[in-house]
This record gives C-alpha cells, structure tokens and sequence, in this order.
C-alpha cells in the first residue's frame, strides 16, 4: 500500500467514524455536526476575545449560529429549498447546547491556541467541513428543477458557498462584534494576497468538484475522465459515496494543513525577514547586509 492509498484510506476511516453517534442512549446525535459545533465555537470564541467584545448571551448565541449556519442557508436559498434548520429540531439541539457547555468550559480553561487546533486538527476541520460540501453537491444532483440537476455551474457554486458561506456572513456582519455592521468580508480582504482569504470558498469547489466526478454527479465528469483512459466506468458511479468524500477530505486537509502554516508559521518567517530588510539588517533577498569599511581618519 502506497502513502497516498494509506492516507485516503485514513481519511475514509475518519469519515465513518464521524458519522456515529455520539452515544446511542445519551446522545443519539452523528457526531460531524457536534465536531463542526466545537470547532466554529471556538473560533468564533478566539474573534470575540480578540475583539475584547461583551456580548449578551442572545448576541452571542445568534453570531455564533449565523458563522455555522451561513453555508446551509445560503446554498438552501439559493436552490430554492427549505434549510434543515426549519425542518428539524436536531440542529437546534446540537449547536447551541454544544457551544454552551464550551462557553462555560472555557470560562474556567484556557481556550486553545488557533496555532495548535488549526495546526492538530485539519483532519477534523476537512470531515466536518466535507459534510456540507457533499451534501451541496447532491442537492444540486437531485434537484427537482431540471435546469438545476444538469448544471455542473450549480454544483461547483454551491460546494463553495457551502464551505465559505458561514464565515462569509460572519467576517461580513461582524457578529463577535456587540454592534453588527456590513463590512467587506474576510474572504475579498486586502491582506494575504488572493489564494490564502479565499481559501474556503476555491477549496471547497474543488472538494465539491472531487466528489462529482468520482461519483459522476454530471455526465462532464463521466466524459472527462473516459477521455483520459478510464474506461471501466460505470454508473451509477465509479466509486462509493464513502471513498468519494474521503477523496474530498483528504484535499481539504493537504489545503486545511498548507493554511495552517502559511498563517501560523510563515507568516512570521516572513514579517521576520521584512523587520530585518527594514532595519538594515538584511538585504530584500534574505542575506545579511553587508557592512561598510570603517574610513581610516
């Protein structure tokens, strides 16, 4: 077994086990969206501490909603169907009860530092992040509409809305503010270049563009990949749903993992190098300066 089969073949594992419950008696609940709940309720908490904000526990409660919930209501709107929020009690059950107990937990406990989570649990961040992604895609596939259903453009744009529709509303409101304002989202920001703000939103088409082709979502994808030699494919599909989306999270987690140090690790390397070449210290190529002879008086 190759690392690359390896991998896929941890990712495959990783997906299966997020799928169970929690605890059958307990709590009956797939434990994806209890993941999803932790992760975006830390962040949101880390924003909020960062913007030494005082929020009422409603504003908190509905800022913290909106960052997880953003995605499934835009991609919903968008294709004209009705959210799972409205739907089903168990997301209300989920999210709010989740973030409260970490709420209170980190009340006691150091939140941890975005460095460690962002850096231990890509992995994590790409099976629950994988969850919306596919199921954006299949909404698409199965859409009652007709022009829906045969449009490979619908199903790339609501794979990216889904993963980056959360923190696009959020960046764009500024919910961990106590005042709510429109601003321009973090996903069109200034700073990082192009690829880095707009992470989420390329990684996640892709992700949703993996999981089409390999379960031949759209017939472009059947045709593409039988040009290029794959001729044992067959529909329904070339390969399970199960293999499909642990394709899709292991892309996300390579993406998830080169966002993590380009944030956290080579962004410092970076500023250390501008400090260095703005003190005269280094030259803008990295190399030491070099210092000029003394004149002999």
């Amino acid at each position: 077994m190759s690392a690359l089969q390896g991998f896929l073949q941890i990712c495959n594992t990783a997906v299966t086990w997020a799928s169970q419950p929690v605890h059958k008696q307990l709590f009956p609940y797939p434990l994806v969206p209890v993941l999803h709940a932790a992760r975006i309720s830390m962040v949101f908490q880390t924003n909020r501490r960062k913007a030494q904000s005082r929020l009422t526990f409603s504003q908190d409660m509905a800022g913290f909603l909106i960052m997880c919930w953003g995605g499934a209501f835009s991609v919903h709107m968008l294709l004209g169907l009705p959210p799972p929020q409205l739907i089903s009690s168990t997301p209300w059950i989920i999210y709010p009860t989740v973030h409260v107990l970490l709420s209170t937990a980190f009340r006691f406990v150091s939140l941890p530092d975005a460095r460690f989570l962002d850096t231990a649990l890509p992995l994590v961040d790409a099976v629950t992040r994988s969850a919306p992604i596919c199921g954006a895609v299949d909404a698409v596939r199965y859409h009652k509409n007709e022009a829906i259903s045969y449009s490979l453009t619908a199903q790339i744009i609501s794979s990216a809305v889904a993963s980056a529709g959360g923190s696009t509303w959020a960046s764009a409101l500024g919910v961990w503010q106590p005042t709510w304002h429109l601003t321009t989202p973090a996903i069109f920001g200034s700073t990082g270049g192009l690829i880095l703000p707009s992470i989420d939103a390329w990684a996640g088409a892709i992700a949703g563009m993996i999981y089409g082709a390999m379960t031949l979502s759209h017939p472009t994808y059947a045709r593409w990949l039988m040009s290029r030699g794959w001729r044992q494919l067959h529909e329904p599909s070339a390969f399970t749903p199960l293999e499909a989306r642990g394709a899709a999270v292991a892309f996300l987690a390579v993406v998830y993992l080169y966002r993590a140090a380009s944030v956290h690790y080579l962004a410092d390397k970076r500023q250390s190098a501008r400090q260095a070449v703005e003190s005269g210290k280094a030259t803008p190529s990295g190399r030491p300066a070099a210092i000029a002879p003394k004149k002999d008086l």
